[in-house]
């Protein structure tokens, strides 16, 4: 209980300090820039062989899957602060969590894997929730030109897991998922440091102390998140097809409950129905 509990409110933490940056007048690279530093000093410190063993990180048969999943990360990290920004913590949430219908669907047309009643009644659930909790109101709660920060969301979020579910089965074992990580937070560092540093030839950083301590809370809490995640699979309190669609609706639940209630989100009939489908389709998906 403890460590599904600690992946549930450090997720959920993630989603909320995104959405109080602006408020604080935060830079949203330098904080995911930062983030990352702390994120991959702890990846590299838990990793076997620890900072030892770096040097024989680049010829893994993993290194050049991590470094596209290291670039993918920081573009959806900073989408997903985009997002939870621009739209909203319950919007956000729902694309973020949603997008393990993408897996899935991979799984299905590469490995090979069945396509089970169950599982075609929650995909088909989970696109009419993703349309309903986008559906436009009469009073809009965003303005509809960021509705594609979401929408990229939830195809990026997909994708990027499927590469890293493919990682953990043909050549991730053990404990090398921390070595693994770890290249992925350190190249999702070094692409933010060259965007970031376009960004200040053309004077756009601000903020520069402010933003990097929100960025070293924000790294602790990514990686806390791993780490608890990692540790429910592991403590087998609950089995990971029970944990996940747990996991899963639990971020979007909490993700919805938090932005209406302490950042003023509004969400008419049909987007809390499609909130609600969203939930059920994660469990039905998962199972």
């Amino acid at each position: 209980m403890f460590f599904v509990t600690g992946a549930v409110i450090s997720s959920t933490l993630i989603l909320v300090m995104f959405r109080l940056f602006p408020r604080l007048k935060v830079n949203n690279l330098v904080a995911i820039l930062a983030n990352y530093v702390i994120a991959s000093g702890f990846s590299i410190f838990l990793a076997p062989g620890g900072v030892a063993e770096v040097v024989d990180y680049p010829h893994q048969s993993w290194f050049f899957i991590a470094v596209i999943n290291g670039v993918l990360f920081i573009a959806l990290f900073n989408l997903f602060a985009q997002s939870s920004q621009k739209v909203g913590l319950a919007i956000t949430s729902v694309a973020n969590k949603m997008s393990v219908v993408i897996p899935v669907l991979v799984a299905i047309l590469f490995y090979n894997e069945l396509l089970l009643w169950q599982k075609g009644i929650g995909l088909v659930l989970a696109l009419v929730a993703f349309y309903l909790t986008l559906m436009k109101n009469e009073k809009p709660r965003f303005d509809r030109k960021y509705l594609y920060l979401p929408v990229i969301l939830f195809f990026g979020g997909g994708i990027c897991d499927s590469i890293l579910n493919y990682a953990t089965e043909y050549h991730i074992t053990g404990s090398a998922l921390f070595s693994y990580l770890s290249v992925v937070f350190a190249t999702s560092f070094i692409v933010g440091l060259f965007i970031l540093a376009m960004g200040w030839m053309e004077g756009s950083s601000k903020y520069l102390g402010r933003s990097m301590i929100a960025g070293v809370l924000l790294g602790v809490m990514n990686f806390a998140s791993t780490w608890f995640f990692l540790g429910a699979l592991d403590n087998g309190w609950l089995e990971s097809s029970v944990f996940i669609p747990v996991f899963n609706a639990s971020i979007v639940a909490t993700g919805g409950i938090n932005g209406v209630l302490f950042f003023r989100e509004r969400m008419s009939t049909i987007n809390l129905i499609g909130f609600v489908l969203a939930i059920i389709s994660i469990f039905i998906i998962a199972s």
